[in-house]
């Protein structure tokens, strides 16, 4: 049964395919900015994006760089330089697709920028930074001096006489504050993410300490209490649900770092109030995070990693696995695939295949000896009675024989033992009758448990219609065998004639025999062109590997 978690996910797709979502910003182009390769795309193909990378590879920055896109803020006021700092800015110029159309900003001289184009109207951008809820309690206390050199309980004292004002203008709307109640349905998703029973949640807005600004809360849950007794994600939360439920349909919100303060549980039940609202309303969403929860299921259309090299550039990888932003973030990797294959050759292509696509580290591939008679009869056995779920097989092409079926569209009538062996059979090219199940039994009396084996057939078939399988040609060295290419690498001098023979491995054989070489050589020098082409087989082969790497 699929999570919340994921139906949002599939319907947030369903609606952006059908363009009931739109992304309103499609794209960043960074032609150059700071560290960042020059002429780097970001492309917007999801309506959640999340950005991840380690500290200083410039996840802030790219959201600072589209909060500018509000209309509201100029670019100097984000990005500018002092005497003591350049800000690293020097021809920077960065160009934005909204709406289908391009508008560039550039930075044209100190602390001076220009645009080209212009900002659709309408394109309403919200950006919360969660760093910088700080609740008015301890926004005084650690922060505002009301006096030089005064001490911690003098600061104490002052919070306990000003908080009697608030006291005493419960209903004012003076320039001084703004105080109201959060709807019951803002409370709700608080709940839901915190796990709380908080029945009212009262915000005051104020410059009652020091005269500058602060936000108090008040919660109560049978008990009242402020901010400065609340959990700081109790104050996060509220502060981000609070802003979020204003946030206009069909616009673009921003999030920086919305894990702040919350554990693992919240975060995951952050994330999906945060696909709800995308769902409710047709917003897009940009977070940036370090968080593995956050990041943790989502497709790869929807992640982009910030990776530094050398400390001293930052590219910029699209559709990420969220497994791969896991290494990003140095987590522990979880979930990792371990993929049994019938020979040396076909292990060599997927080894190869990994590493050129970067997923290595999701996948780990192994030749068992034995062939695919091996496989059948023990490894699968034994996967498919214990349902491991990390483990595959790709088997020869030739191994490929008929389909499980869809055993829920199955009368149970039909389902007998003779049934099931006989699919067997036809699915595996292994008789049933030959492979110990290890079934209940009688031997003396011939009697054995036949629902039991029943059981383990159907588990069996279950497991290798999820888990195995086949690469795209009959044996590996039909994928790579290529003459035009080995006449290239051996020369045609001393080249036997091979126009009799159709097998491919037996070619390479006579190749390797007739002029010398070491067939393991030559097969290496055909994989390494074959990853290069990256043909049909090639891409066959990935999208397997893909939906192993995905448990799909």
């Amino acid at each position: 049964m699929k999570t919340s978690f994921e139906n949002n996910l599939e319907q947030i797709q369903v609606l952006f395919e059908k363009g009931i979502i739109k992304n309103r910003l499609s794209q960043i182009k960074i032609h150059s900015f700071r560290k960042f390769i020059k002429d780097s795309v970001i492309n917007f193909n999801f309506p959640l994006t999340v950005i991840v990378g380690r500290n200083g590879s410039g996840k802030t920055t790219v959201m600072k760089a589209i909060k500018l896109l509000s209309g509201f803020e100029i670019p100097q006021a984000e990005f500018f330089e002092t005497v003591i700092d350049d800000g690293g800015l020097k021809g920077t110029d960065i160009s934005y697709i909204l709406d289908g159309d391009e508008y560039q900003l550039k930075r044209l001289r100190l602390n001076e920028w220009g645009k080209e184009g212009s900002i659709p109207e309408k394109f309403n951008v919200t950006y919360i930074q969660t760093k910088t809820m700080v609740g008015a309690t301890d926004k005084s206390l650690l922060y505002d001096r009301i006096g030089k050199n005064t001490s911690r309980i003098q600061q104490v004292e002052y919070v306990i006489k000003q908080t009697r004002k608030i006291k005493q203008n419960p209903k004012s709307n003076s320039e001084r504050k703004m105080r109201y109640f959060l709807n019951d349905n803002s409370i709700k998703e608080i709940n839901n993410i915190l796990q709380g029973n908080i029945k009212t949640i009262e915000v005051i807005k104020h410059k009652y300490y020091s005269g500058t600004w602060g936000t108090s809360i008040v919660f109560n849950d049978g008990t009242q209490y402020s901010e400065y007794n609340s959990g700081s994600g109790e104050f996060v939360v509220t502060s981000m649900v609070d802003a979020i439920q204003k946030v206009p349909s069909g616009s673009l919100l921003l999030l920086d770092e919305p894990e702040v303060s919350l554990h693992p549980g919240a975060q995951k039940r952050l994330i999906n109030y945060i696909l709800e609202t995308i769902k409710k309303k047709k917003i897009q969403v940009i977070i940036t995070t370090h968080s593995t929860s956050i990041v943790e299921g989502l497709p790869k259309e929807a992640i982009k990693c910030f990776r530094r090299i050398d400390d001293q550039l930052v590219s910029i990888e699209e559709n990420v696995f969220y497994q791969n932003a896991f290494i990003e973030l140095e987590a522990n990797v979880v979930g990792k695939k371990y993929i049994l294959v019938e020979d040396e050759l076909a292990k060599l292509i997927i080894q190869k295949i990994l590493i050129a696509e970067g997923l290595n580290d999701l996948a780990q591939v192994d030749f068992v000896p034995g062939g695919a008679s091996n496989i059948k009869k023990f490894i699968l056995l034994t996967y498919s009675k214990t349902g491991v779920e990390d483990r595959y097989i790709i088997l020869d092409g030739d191994q490929k024989k008929e389909d499980v079926p869809n055993f829920n569209e199955i009368p149970e009538s039909v389902k007998t033992i003779e049934y099931l062996k006989s699919l067997f059979k036809n699915v595996t090219n292994i008789s049933a009758d030959k492979i110990e199940w290890g079934v209940d039994a009688n031997r003396k009396e011939g009697r054995f448990n036949e629902e039991q084996l029943k059981e383990f057939i159907t588990k069996y078939l279950l497991y290798y219609r999820d888990n195995v399988y086949f690469l795209p040609k009959i044996i590996p060295e039909d994928i790579i065998y290529d003459e035009k290419r080995l006449r290239m690498i051996l020369g045609d001098e001393g080249f036997p004639d091979i126009t009799e023979d159709t097998n491919s491995k037996s070619k390479l054989k006579k190749i390797a025999d007739s002029m010398g070489q070491d067939i393991e050589q030559i097969e290496y020098q055909l994989v390494y062109w074959f990853i290069k082409q990256k043909n049909n087989d090639y891409k066959a082969i990935l999208s397997s590997l893909r939906k192993m790497i995905e448990g799909k």
